[in-house]
């Protein structure tokens, strides 16, 4: 069963209730992150142009700057990062607790229609996914947004033709209905070839002395055998469409740190700019392609997490 967006949200509304305020402050922290990362940056431009031009002022106080931001930087991402795993830790148990004491109380029709290899799938892959997103994934994907912006900006201050072709060259095709369509289908028949593989399996093991003694050991294997062929298929198919997809952003990243080294030469060559300038180009640069990587591969994910929690809340509305 496909739930729509507003029942997803309505579920993580509820679920995440006793954990905002840890979501809250790795968010915080992940700002405070970006602020350091920018200030990094334009202080670096300030050395640098200080010591090659502008010898009249200091430069000691700007590395020392440069210093406290980078070991900033440093301790505020270990400080989220422990936040971060606590967190989706402590998700991660109670969701499972949940869905088993759900599952534990089940009437005797839900009990029927679930495999236990398919209820164990549910349990340790898609509470997993779920979990990754809502904890981690979710507010990475807007801090990366956020880091993007922030990024475009400061180098839009400093040279608006420079960020226009950056932007001009971002790999708009992942945010289309078709792409997610397309990764949708693909992970739905996995997760349901997953299942049966699982399915299989675990009978295979749990009455392997009723299969030898009936002498069913070759049509259970070639049983088994022609679920893990399908689901090779389907798993080549979703490495396929992804491979595609990450060659093109990726080569629209290699244009694009290109495209500002050249404009910055150019620039440089004609005494537009300043070494800072240029040092900062390509350092800003930088920092607007890993946030665009990092969507690139959010995607994908985001497509398996509704997915997962398609087959989660399944379970959770079977006694509806």
């Amino acid at each position: 069963m496909t739930y729509t967006f507003r029942q997803h949200t309505n579920w993580i509304r509820t679920f995440v209730k006793g954990y905002r305020v840890r979501l809250s402050l790795y968010f915080v922290l992940e700002l405070i992150g970006i602020a350091l990362s920018l200030l990094f940056v334009y202080w670096s431009k300030v050395a640098i142009d200080r010591a090659t031009a502008d010898f009249e002022k200091e430069i000691a106080p700007i590395l020392l700057l440069i210093v406290l931001a980078a070991v900033g930087g440093v301790v505020l991402r270990a400080a989220s990062s422990w936040i971060d795993e606590n967190t989706r830790l402590r998700m991660s148990v109670e969701l499972q607790n949940t869905l088993t004491k759900e599952q534990m109380s089940s009437s005797w029709a839900s009990i029927k229609k679930r495999h236990t290899g398919d209820l164990m799938l549910r349990l340790q892959e898609d509470s997993k996914e779920v979990i990754q997103m809502i904890g981690s994934s979710a507010i990475s994907f807007a801090i990366t947004i956020i880091k993007l912006l922030a990024s475009l900006f400061f180098l839009w201050s400093m040279d608006p033709v420079l960020a226009a072709m950056i932007l001009f060259i971002t790999p708009l095709f992942l945010f289309s209905k078709i792409y997610f369509k397309k990764m949708r289908i693909l992970n739905q028949e996995a997760k349901a070839a997953d299942s049966a593989v699982a399915n299989i399996v675990q009978e295979n093991l749990r009455f392997r002395m009723i299969i030898q003694a009936l002498g069913l050991f070759g049509y259970r294997a070639s049983k088994l055998q022609q679920e893990q062929s399908r689901l090779l298929q389907l798993k080549m198919r979703q490495i396929n469409f992804s491979l595609i997809s990450n060659t093109i952003v990726r080569v629209t990243m290699s244009a694009g740190y290109l495209i500002a080294f050249i404009w910055g030469v150019y620039r440089l060559h004609h005494q537009e700019i300043s070494f800072g300038t240029m040092t900062a180009f390509l350092q800003l640069v930088g920092r607007i392609q890993n946030p665009i990587l990092s969507a690139a591969a959010f995607f994908p994910s985001f497509v398996r997490f509704r997915v997962s929690l398609d087959r989660i809340l399944e379970l959770f509305n079977e006694k509806k």
